[in-house]
């Protein structure tokens, strides 16, 4: 019986030595964690109810055997976890690789510029000219901000570092074009169209393409700083013209009196008007303005 038992165990032990390779390999993948995860336990909770009967005849067999036991089973449980890692990692990266899918090419876009801008309304231009870099941005700080409870697992460190390049780059790009067309914009005599396109420019066309990004504030001070120069000179101008305008009436109601006296007042005979004459007309609307 004691032989029997021993050798029971022993062929536990086989059975359980030729799965646990597989199994080991999935988890190391992050394969299918949780049920290879139940698989390999329950592998050597079967091998451990066969151990447990052999006799102390076979008491260093025994002991070698439950010493290989409580090795797997802990190898299970650390891998478990780390396999769960890579499978959040894996599953993670299809979100990521299927949301980016659509803006492939983005490296090849080019920035409008400020006339760009003013001459048509078109979806690339309200994106600065870069439609699928400001969306690919977005995707990416969405995923970063999905990720922040993830984990420090080294799959999913990889993959957060690999979206923050991504992220970086399109804030990059974008910051550079709006800086630019900013500069364009601030060289360039402005109209009131111009003023009001580059208004929106700021409170669209920014906010859109970097939102959530630290840069857009500065951005939009600068835009707003640009209006306010325009509004200022309008209205500089416009009230100049409105002084000078009241000067010179004025000045004309003050002469007139002295011009006036010097015109001679006589009938008119229109159907004969002398040829050079000054003619003074009284109550009569000054159709001239």
């Amino acid at each position: 019986m004691e032989k029997t038992d021993f050798e029971t165990a022993t062929r536990g032990m086989k059975s359980l030595e030729a799965t646990w390779p597989e199994i080991k390999a999935s988890l190391e993948k992050g394969d299918r964690v949780e049920s290879q995860t139940e698989a390999g336990r329950s592998a050597v909770k079967w091998a451990r109810s066969t151990v447990i009967l052999v006799a102390d005849t076979f008491k260093s067999e025994r002991e070698a055997m439950v010493q290989r036991l409580d090795g797997i089973d802990a190898e299970i449980t650390r891998l478990a976890a780390t396999g769960a890692d890579l499978e959040a990692a894996a599953a993670l990266r299809r979100s990521w690789e299927s949301d980016v899918e659509p803006y492939a090419g983005w490296q090849q876009e080019k920035a409008a510029g400020f006339d760009s801008l003013l001459k048509a309304q078109t979806e690339a231009n309200e994106a600065l000219g870069l439609p699928k870099t400001a969306q690919l941005g977005g995707e990416a700080r969405r995923m970063l901000k999905h990720m922040e409870s993830a984990g420090e697992a080294p799959a999913v460190k990889a993959l957060r570092a690999e979206i923050s390049a991504v992220e970086q780059e399109t804030r990059s790009r974008l910051v550079k074009a709006a800086e630019a067309i900013l500069s364009e914009a601030g060289k360039t005599e402005l109209s009131q169209s111009g003023r009001d396109r580059l208004e929106r420019f700021s409170a669209d066309n920014l906010r859109l393409a970097l939102d959530g990004t630290a840069e857009v504030a500065a951005l939009q001070q600068k835009a707003a700083a640009l209006v306010a120069a325009f509004d200022g000179s309008a209205g500089a101008s416009a009230a100049g013209m409105s002084k000078a305008l009241t000067a010179l009436t004025e000045q004309a109601g003050a002469h007139w009196p002295s011009l006036a006296s010097k015109i001679a007042t006589e009938t008119l005979d229109a159907s004969a008007p002398k040829q050079g004459s000054m003619i003074r007309m009284n109550g009569v609307a000054n159709r001239m303005g």
